[in-house]
């Protein structure tokens, strides 16, 4: 079931957006592609909110694009919050 709204679609969007820059994980870009994956991820999920509280949006790829949103913006959280020791 595809999406049927503009901010559904929008949401897709920004999901696969986010897949393609996490995909480019080489050296030299690794933290520009990284943090336009985040960027991507958690403002997908937050248009998905939108799309799905709104608008009434019903499609599963929204759903997941919120899911995903979601979980990013919990782990970005979680590594600015926690210091890490190097051993």
């Amino acid at each position: 079931m595809t999406p049927s709204t503009r901010l559904g679609r929008a949401a897709v969007t920004l999901l696969l957006v986010f897949a393609a820059a996490s995909a480019l994980f080489d050296n030299p870009w690794l933290a520009v592609s990284s943090l336009s994956a985040a960027i991507a991820a958690i403002t997908g999920g937050a248009v998905a909110v939108v799309a799905i509280a709104g608008c009434r949006e019903r499609a599963a790829l929204v759903a997941a694009a919120a899911l995903v949103g979601l979980l990013v913006a919990l782990w970005v959280s979680q590594e600015i919050a926690v210091a890490h020791s190097i051993p």
